[in-house]
Order: structure tokens, then C-alpha cells, then sequence
């Protein structure tokens, strides 16, 4: 998405002075600029098949900190699961490097008012990128990360969609987060996997 020279990303910048003057309620999803790209890749729709039902339970709890809840509704307008009649786009907020969160939060967005911001085609291609990535692999993994008896399962499915979507290729993000994730694997341990006899849904 370009570079930056310090803690704020340039386009997100922009996106941010621009706000004001820009129609909240005029979105497009994925279903509507990427006709076919979810629902005719089966590896693609799997993973939508996945994480809606994961984001939607855990929209019905009370989050701690309301961009927790923001970027799970955002998961769900990027996916088409609703629309900004139901879950209206919120005013942006602070966009630092130092928050994964915002990034992502920042990247749906701009993926959802594509058609009224302008971004280059390099930039559009790396927002996809980041919005496919959160809305498919990070948003269901991040959403059941406070289950310590789902942390087995629920990190090695990470590692395994983050394989999966490398190799589809439709998400150039994918690889480089594939490889951080490769160097925190230290604590998977012998002691962690005896928390899937707790998960019910490990056979």
C-alpha cells in the first residue's frame, strides 16, 4: 500500500482528511467487486463458510473495546452478510502502525468505498489483499482467541487457511503473514495441545 516514513500509512491518511465528504451509505462488498472470487473458489467459500457463523456469535457477546466489535461488523459488510442500513460505517478513528487492528479496520473500509475514493490499481490490489486476509483467516481466529481450549485447533487452522490462501493466490498478503506466523511458533507445545481434550469439537 506504499511506503510510509513514520507511524501513520499515507493512504490511510488520506482516506481520513477525505471522510467528511464521503457518502457512507454507497458500499460494495466483495460479492459486488469481486464477482465469483469467493463463491467460485471452493477453498474461498469454505473459509466465508467458516467465519460468518464464528463473527455473527460473536457479535451477539459484549466486546471490550468497541473497534473489536467495529472490525467484526466490517468482516460482515466486506462478505455481504449485511448491509450499512443494519451496521452503519462508523467515523474513522487513529490508524497508527502500531495496531494491527486499525489497519485492518482501515483497509475494509477502503475496500467498501472504493467506488467514491480514489487509489491506484496497486493500491486497490493490496487493500483487497489485506481485506480478503482479515475477512477469511484473521477475523475467525482472532474472534475465538480467548478460548484457551480452542487455542490448539483454532492456531493450527490458522496456519493451514494461511497455506491455503497462499497457494490460491488471489491474497499476496497471505504469504508474507504466513511467514511471521512461522516465526511464533515456539510456544505450541506439548503442554498447549493437551488443551484440545477440552475442545469438543476435536474428536
Amino acid at each position: 500500500m506504499g511506503p510510509c516514513t513514520g507511524p501513520d500509512d499515507k493512504l490511510f491518511g488520506k482516506f481520513q482528511r477525505q471522510w467528511n465528504s464521503l457518502d457512507k451509505t454507497d458500499v460494495t462488498n466483495a460479492s459486488d467487486t469481486l464477482p465469483g472470487k469467493i463463491e467460485g473458489s471452493e477453498m474461498l467459500s469454505a473459509l466465508k463458510a467458516r467465519t460468518v457463523p464464528v463473527i455473527t456469535e460473536a457479535l451477539v457477546q459484549a466486546q471490550p473495546r468497541d473497534d473489536y466489535k467495529e472490525l467484526l461488523q466490517l468482516v460482515l459488510l466486506f462478505l455481504g452478510e449485511t448491509t450499512v442500513d443494519e451496521i452503519p460505517l462508523k467515523r474513522r478513528g487513529a490508524h497508527h502502525h502500531a495496531r494491527w487492528m486499525a489497519k485492518g479496520i482501515y483497509a475494509l473500509k477502503l475496500f467498501l468505498l472504493q467506488r467514491q475514493f480514489q487509489m491506484t490499481s496497486d493500491e486497490l490490489r493490496g487493500i483487497t489483499s489485506v481485506s480478503l486476509f482479515v475477512a477469511l483467516v484473521y477475523s475467525r481466529s482472532w474472534a475465538l482467541a480467548s478460548r484457551a481450549d480452542l487455542a490448539p485447533r483454532v492456531d493450527l487452522e490458522f496456519l493451514q487457511d494461511l497455506e491455503a490462501l497462499a497457494r490460491e493466490g488471489s491474497c499476496s498478503c497471505a504469504q508474507a503473514a504466513l511467514e511471521a506466523m512461522k516465526r511464533h511458533l515456539w510456544y505450541i507445545s506439548e503442554t498447549l495441545v493437551g488443551l484440545a481434550l477440552f475442545d469438543q469439537a476435536v474428536p
